[in-house]
């Protein structure tokens, strides 16, 4: 009767054991909704005042395990009950403005992975082709002096542990630039890599 009582009680408050840690399963895995901006604009000081953040430059860094339950409602993460990942900071702490490759508005993030010595792309698991009407396909995006935008990411389920880092691409005063965040660990499933 006790142990009925106590699974009762932990079902019904759910703080005796710790959330299980999902991450997005490698069928589900879609490269173009890998990352999702969450905010448009923060205050800059406020919001990385702990991290090294170097003068003059455009910096994308990453948070290591920083996300729980954080995925809005309205994304893919959430809806397949992904509850764990990382938050991706794009930080412009220069003087200039950068225009930020998207399609449809949505800036273009690409999560890549190191394996066999080099880095590759993380690709989808199913390569199904998507249709567009061409319409705002490629819409002026663009990060502004000491601005900051903040996405997240979900972490993937595989079995080969290896180590991931972001890329964006970038154009300021007509020269093209990838920036790459700082490397963090992960899993990823082989049918992923490039």
């Amino acid at each position: 009767m006790k142990i009925l009582s106590f699974l009762i009680l932990s079902l019904i408050f759910n703080n005796s054991y710790p959330q299980e840690i999902n991450c997005l399963n490698f069928k589900l895995y879609n490269s173009q909704n890998d990352v999702v901006r969450i905010k448009n604009q923060f205050d800059i000081e406020k919001q990385i005042s702990n991290l090294e953040i170097n003068n003059n430059t455009l910096q994308l860094i990453v948070l290591n395990g920083s996300i729980d339950n954080e995925f809005p409602r309205w994304t893919n993460h959430h809806i397949n009950v992904v509850n764990y990942g990382y938050k991706v900071l794009l930080v412009n702490n220069s003087s200039s403005e950068f225009r930020l490759p998207n399609k449809y508005g949505k800036i273009i993030i690409t999560r890549q992975v190191f394996y066999n010595n080099e880095w590759k792309n993380v690709q989808s698991f199913n390569k199904t082709k998507r249709a567009y009407c061409g319409n705002g396909l490629y819409k002026k995006v663009v990060i502004k002096p000491k601005d900051l935008y903040t996405f997240i990411a979900p972490c993937l389920e595989g079995d080969i542990k290896t180590k991931f880092r972001f890329a964006i691409f970038t154009i300021s005063n007509n020269k093209a630039n990838t920036i790459y965040s700082n490397e963090f660990d992960g899993y990823i499933n082989r049918n992923l890599i490039e």
